[in-house]
């Protein structure tokens, strides 16, 4: 009896990228980080483990919640990575054989982005790597499960990213800032908390709009019930501040320091 050969689910993919995140067959093929603001994105693990998109897009630091190591934390492991992605274009530049524009939703490119941004890369560089630190990593282990406590992360993660946006000069400055990625294995339930809590604080608004903010960004986005209870509590301790009108804000003050403070 012939049987069709098993077509590789999304989740296998995530399996071979927590077991080999070097995995061809897991970063590949993945898309860039979406986008949240000027300085923040989120992404799944693929994209977090694809090297090319990380140096295109500058990322310099990482919120790291998948439990998976940390892919690009030290310049062995970066160095390591280009020096097989120049072998294998070397060997067969049919990768990518035209360096694609910005825009990876137009074909050929739909299919192997990492691919596609790494040729365009590597030739504008000629083929030396560009420059690009370990990005500094922030990582938590945590299960995607209701019954976590994903709310007592919402302190140091923001204090993350609020101290790389202060590190890299004026946290205004767009063009030679921090660029934070927040990522999970899915980029759909850990990670999105995170970064809602984080639109939260930094816009001071509630739940709803931040949530509608971040999936806008990446449409696959849902906290589970759980997380989305906690997020919901969040939003109470910030509109308590609220109401304290111009004076300081000792409910937010005492968990989270504002970026430049020590």
């Amino acid at each position: 009896m012939h049987r069709n050969p098993r077509k590789e689910s999304p989740m296998s993919r995530q399996r071979q990228l927590l077991l080999d995140p070097y995995a061809r067959g897991a970063s590949a093929k993945a898309l860039p980080p979406h986008r949240i603001s000027p300085f923040l994105f989120i992404s799944d693990s693929g994209a977090a483990a694809a090297l090319p998109h990380l140096i295109d897009l500058g990322i310099t630091h990482i919120v790291n919640l998948s439990g998976c190591s940390d892919f690009w934390d030290t310049p062995e492991k970066i160095d390591k990575e280009w020096a097989r992605l120049a072998k294998d274009w070397e060997e067969d530049p049919r990768i990518c054989p035209t360096p694609p524009t910005s825009d990876l939703t137009q074909p050929p490119y739909t299919d192997r982005h990492a691919d596609a941004v790494f040729a365009r890369l590597y030739q504008a560089h000629s083929t030396a790597r560009p420059i690009f630190n370990p990005p500094a990593y922030h990582s938590i282990s945590i299960p995607d499960s209701p019954g976590v406590s994903i709310s007592t992360h919402f302190p140091d993660c923001i204090n993350f990213i609020n101290n790389a946006r202060e590190s890299l000069g004026d946290p205004e400055d767009t063009s030679t800032g921090a660029r934070i990625l927040i990522h999970c294995v899915q980029g759909i339930s850990r990670s999105a908390s995170i970064a809602i809590a984080y639109v939260m604080s930094d816009q001071q608004i509630g739940y709803e709009p931040a949530f509608r903010i971040v999936k806008e960004a990446r449409p696959a986005v849902w906290p589970n019930v759980g997380f989305r209870s906690q997020l919901k509590e969040f939003e109470k301790t910030l509109k308590l501040q609220g109401d304290e009108g111009g004076t300081t804000r000792r409910l937010w003050k005492k968990f989270v320091k504002p970026a430049g403070s020590s």
